[in-house]
């Protein structure tokens, strides 16, 4: 498990990932966020929007 990964690419910049569970098997990415609220997904663009 590694937590608060941050990565850098040239052209995209810096992507902090929460938390990153490696198994023999899988690669789980997992992204937390306290928002509070209604959530809607918008799909042009797609995003979430409050």
């Amino acid at each position: 498990m590694i937590t608060d990964l941050t990565l850098h690419h040239p052209a995209l910049g810096a992507v902090q990932l929460d938390t990153v569970i490696v198994t023999n098997s899988k690669i789980l990415l997992l992204e937390v966020k306290n928002i509070h609220g209604m959530l809607e997904l918008e799909s042009t663009p797609a995003r979430m929007a409050s």
